[in-house]
């Protein structure tokens, strides 16, 4: 016998009933379920958007033009683009309790139905989203009850609740801090605190506002085979926006490139670098090492992705590693001359007095005039470090010294924002210094503003609420209101968060010349490569204690995991080698490939 009744907006299960049997004291039946879509002549499209274009108050460019894709059940797709080109409003758009105010135009649908007719509650199971900012979804005070808040919602019985989130818990190796209160959680884990927290739902569709930003390489690499484990195993259907394209291009089914409010998809996903080189896009930077040196030294042919393939490529040439041997000779090692500028002394620092040290026996010295990154894995207590340094926290063992002006600029940017738009976010800067701008006149500081908003590319969005900015676009703002107020030395927590591949080149020469100005900088980051590229000191954050700070090119050429992929592929090529950034990487390449006076992109 057969009964028929609607599984999820779009869809129809047909349920048919093959008999049933006794035993013991109970009577067990016997079912079988097709699920089919209600639209006639369509592939199960589980994500549609038919000419979408989307503007926001106040503003007469549309950010979305004409957009147009589908995407089928159980695909894994990624959305590239530079920062505020709009690939998080389109995901917000999705998602009815996220959608932005705006003027909307066209139609989206979700498993056959229009998103703003699906029903609260459905929408609450089948549609997942987790967000750019991991503090903006944690709602309560625990970890448990953050997995527990969905379910209650929506009036799960006890039990079945006790036995999803014991499952949950364990699928995402969140057991050893499932009693902790979130906020102690670093960044990365309430990242993957926020993933669990949809997933426990069991969606149907997931849809990831650059779920990696906050991770250290190693944890970005599991969180991503995460989300292919839940696509492939589940049949989840997965949208991700991304900056950094390393680990995701090589787990995607498909690849989209929004440039300009226009959305364009990669037909063949072994040609993304050459179509992105192509099209003189940004997001090129964003793809992996392999596919960046394979496209720029002009091959032909299935691009690379691994370490592996970029190494049995290069392996072919057989001068290869006598030009290593040339560049190493003629590198110099920096030495150092400069005083130091801020100290810090066997510093012990803890949350909780009944709870282990967060910082213990942390020591380490800042030269003037130079760049040093401190690395390490989520939870490890950079954060903590990095509040210390500035004096925010007071140790309870060791001593700090810091010589001259320091600020802070916290992982969440947003946390610096008071005004109701951005320019008005950079004019207060000379109302709170008053006293250090009383000589400026007011066209002078109008000149000021906008001289920052012009480097930050923010100049289109003067007019817009900060909050209403990318995440990358709120990062570039922060670190704008910092800059005017002309510190000694700045304190950088995740710099890079949300930027895009080009704004990341553009912000590392933005130090460098801060630097040449008698700047100091430390920032804390997961992003390997940029550390390799920019930083003149680097050092490894463990169990609260800082291993040595030691200049970067020693650091990453003695690290096995904690090191760039182009370090890992010319390790391989030539031992010992001391290429550790891109830079370096092309300076081999160019001449053995006949392009020295080729130029990079951006």
């Amino acid at each position: 016998r057969k009964i028929q009744n609607v599984l999820f907006p779009g869809y129809v299960a047909e349920t048919y009933f093959r008999g049933g049997y006794y035993w013991g004291n109970r009577t067990y039946w016997s079912f079988s379920i097709a699920v089919t879509s209600t639209r006639k002549g369509d592939i199960m499209s589980q994500i549609e958007c038919i000419q979408v274009s989307f503007r926001y108050p106040k503003q007469e460019q549309f950010v979305l033009n004409n957009v147009n894709f589908s995407i089928e059940a159980g695909e894994m797709a990624v959305l590239c683009g530079k920062s505020g080109c709009g690939k998080s409003t389109l995901l917000r758009l999705m998602k009815a309790c996220q959608v932005p105010a705006g003027e909307k135009k066209g139609k989206i649908s979700l498993a056959g139905e229009e998103v703003e007719n699906i029903e609260k509650a459905m929408a609450a199971q089948k549609i997942g989203f987790v967000g750019q900012n991991p503090e903006a979804q944690i709602v309560t005070d625990t970890v448990w009850h953050e997995l527990a808040f969905g379910l209650e919602s929506l009036g799960i019985p006890n039990h079945e609740m006790q036995r999803r989130i014991a499952e949950i818990a364990e699928y995402f190796g969140i057991r050893e801090w499932f009693d902790k209160p979130t906020d102690q959680l670093s960044g990365g884990q309430k990242q993957i605190l926020n993933l669990a927290a949809v997933m426990i739902m069991r969606p149907q569709i997931l849809l990831l506002d650059e779920p990696t930003s906050q991770l250290d390489p190693i944890g970005a690499e599991r969180f991503l085979h995460t989300l292919k484990r839940i696509n492939k195993n589940f049949g989840v259907t997965i949208l991700l926006s991304e900056q950094c394209l390393e680990e995701v291009l090589p787990i995607v089914d498909r690849v989209f490139l929004l440039q300009d409010g226009e959305l364009a998809e990669v037909k063949n996903i072994r040609e993304t670098g050459k179509v992105f080189y192509e099209k003189k896009s940004e997001v090129f930077h964003a793809l992996p090492i392999a596919t960046r040196l394979f496209v720029e030294c002009k091959q032909q042919g299935e691009e690379p992705w691994h370490v592996s393939e970029a190494v049995e490529w290069l392996g072919e040439k057989n001068d290869i590693v006598e030009k290593v041997q040339q560049i190493q000779t003629k590198q110099k090692k920096r030495e150092e001359k400069e005083p130091v500028v801020l100290e810090a002394k066997q510093l012990a620092f803890t949350y909780d007095k009944k709870q282990p040290y967060s910082l213990q026996d942390c020591s380490l010295k800042i030269h003037k005039n130079s760049i040093s990154a401190i690395l390490g894995g989520n939870g490890v207590g950079k954060t903590t470090a990095l509040k210390v340094l500035a004096g925010i926290y007071a140790p309870q063992k060791g001593k700090r010294i810091a010589k001259g002006k320091v600020v802070y600029l916290p992982q969440d940017p947003q946390l610096l924002f008071t005004e109701p738009t951005v320019c008005e976010e950079l004019e207060v800067v000379f109302v709170e210094q008053s006293k250090k701008y009383a000589n400026l006149s007011e066209d002078e500081i109008v000149n000021k503003v906008k001289t920052m908003l012009e480097f930050m590319e923010l100049l289109p969005f003067q007019g817009q609420h900060p909050f209403d900015l990318s995440g990358g676009q709120q990062q570039r703002l922060a670190i704008a209101k910092l800059l005017l107020l002309e510190p000694d030395i700045l304190l950088l927590d995740e710099p890079t968060k949300g930027l895009d591949a080009a704004f990341k080149h553009k912000l590392g020469e933005l130090l460098e010349r801060l630097t040449m100005q008698g700047k100091t900088i430390v920032f804390v980051s997961h992003d390997v490569e940029f550390c390799a590229e920019y930083a003149n000191y680097c050092g490894l954050l463990f169990r609260g204690t800082m291993l040595q700070l030691e200049p970067s090119k020693e650091f990453f050429a003695k690290n096995y995991f904690y090191t760039p992929a182009v370090h890992r592929i010319f390790q391989y090529l030539y031992e010992p080698s001391e290429i550790i950034n891109y830079k370096q990487a092309m300076t081999v390449l160019r001449p053995l490939f006949g392009l020295e006076g080729e130029k990079r992109i951006g």
